[in-house]
Formats: C-alpha cells, sequence, structure tokens
C-alpha cells in the first residue's frame, strides 16, 4: 500500500550481498557487497551462527530457524506483510507506486519455510533438516529505452529471485539450548538486456485520385459530332497545386 525507505541505511535501500570478514558471511554497514548494475558476479562466505533452541520446538522449527538465519544474511524479507520492491528507474520516487514492482520469487521465502522438515536423533545429539537452501541466485532483466529527450535509458523490467542448492544437512546438538552451525554461502547475480530490436517504419507516400471534369481542355479540343481537333502552336501546360 505504501513504500518505506529509510535513507540513511544502505542496507535498506539498496541490493546487496554479505560482505566477507575473513571468510566469514557479515552483512551490515560496514561489510557489504553492493550490486552494481550489469555486473555479473558470485560471492562465497561462510556463515556461523548459534541459534537458540525455544522451549517445546520441534525439529522442523529448528529447521526453520536456521533457514531464517540464512534468509537474514542475504537480507531477505520473510514476514507476510512485507515485500521488497525495485525502482524501475535509478531516481525512482518512493511516493510514486507506479515507479516500483515487486520482486518476483520462484519460491515465496514463507512458502519455502514451509518445505522445511526436521528429524532428531534417538538420543537428540543430532538434527537433520532437508531442504535447506544455502545458494542464492537473483535474475535482473533490462531494456534500453527512448525516454524523453534520452536515448537508450536503461529500464529495469523485472527482478527474479530464486533459491538454490537445495539440500539435506545434518547438524550437531552439542548444546541442548543452542544450535551451532557452519554453512558455506553463495550468492549469484546475472544481468540480462531484453531489449527488442528497433526497427525503421518509413511512411508510404500519399496518393491523389484526381478527376478532370471532361471539358476541362476546351477549346483547346473541338466539341462536336467529327470530334476533330484544332491544329494549334499553343503549348498547355497545366500545374496542380495539392495543398496537404
Amino acid at each position: 500500500s505504501f513504500i518505506f525507505r529509510n535513507s540513511s541505511l544502505f542496507l535498506d535501500n539498496f541490493l546487496t550481498f554479505p560482505g566477507d570478514d575473513d571468510g566469514f558471511c557479515v552483512r551490515n554497514e560496514t561489510y557489504k557487497i553492493p550490486i552494481e548494475f550489469r555486473y555479473n558476479m558470485i560471492t562465497k562466505c561462510k556463515l556461523e551462527v548459534k541459534v537458540a533452541i525455544r522451549a517445546q520446538q520441534n525439529a522442523s522449527e529448528m529447521c526453520e530457524s536456521i533457514q531464517k538465519q540464512i534468509f537474514e544474511i542475504w537480507g531477505i524479507e520473510s514476514r507476510t506483510n512485507i515485500s521488497l520492491v525495485f525502482g524501475m528507474f535509478g531516481n525512482a520516487n518512493s511516493s510514486k507506486i507506479d515507479e516500483w514492482v515487486d520482486i518476483v520469487y520462484q519460491t515465496e521465502p514463507t512458502t519455502f519455510l514451509k518445505l522445511l522438515q526436521g528429524n532428531l536423533s534417538k538420543s537428540n545429539t543430532t538434527l537433520l533438516c532437508q531442504n535447506i537452501s544455502t545458494v542464492l541466485s537473483i535474475d535482473i532483466f533490462y531494456s534500453r529505452i527512448d525516454f524523453q529527450s534520452i536515448l537508450n535509458q536503461k529500464k529495469i523490467l523485472g527482478v527474479a529471485v530464486s533459491f538454490k542448492d537445495i539440500k539435506n544437512v545434518t547438524f550437531s546438538l552439542k548444546d541442548k539450548n543452542n544450535i551451532d552451525f557452519s554453512l558455506d554461502l553463495r550468492g549469484q547475480i546475472s544481468f540480462y538486456d531484453i531489449t527488442s530490436q528497433k526497427l525503421k517504419k518509413y511512411v508510404d507516400p500519399p496518393s491523389f485520385d484526381i478527376r478532370l471534369t471532361y471539358d476541362f481542355f476546351y477549346p483547346f479540343v473541338k466539341i462536336g459530332n467529327g470530334g476533330n481537333l484544332f491544329k494549334s502552336n499553343v503549348l498547355l501546360i497545366v500545374f496542380l497545386y495539392c495543398i496537404v
């Protein structure tokens, strides 16, 4: 219903991947990798996090907490009442809704979390999580258009996000109150120019259907039963001015 932007926070205003602090994933105002337009990129880092185990939390909910930690380091919003949008132009105005478009997910984050399944060992020392994603893939589609006096202005038409490298991961539960885990995460960004070829079309020249009256050449042509022509050295030049 409205667009909220906090201009003081870079992470809230721009698309970024987590930064690399000595090989570990960190995403804050200091450690971040901004996505630059038309610059394809692959990043890799290791995420080490301690997730608290809540009382009466089942195995699937534990796996969901782990995936939420991965979403958070990626900057993926998993709340149902908030969605991420992108500006179609670099100077998109947050007060104009029509200048913004929703990001398209191959699988919505909230739906993806429901696909997670977890199983605890009989001794509760290990946790098996199925369908954990460790790769974030972002595809950005843009086109070159003529906008007002600017030729070949870049316009972003769509941003597609997908969670890849779905796999089963086993975590060791050394602490009954926390889950200590370490995962290798990867991010990849790809830009696609989908500009359609411009075709030159020329307007057909106008055609005129000009009809003259039957006596237009009178008196240079004798009108009578014989239909004979006058012998004359007179040269008739007719100028037709057609004003369109």
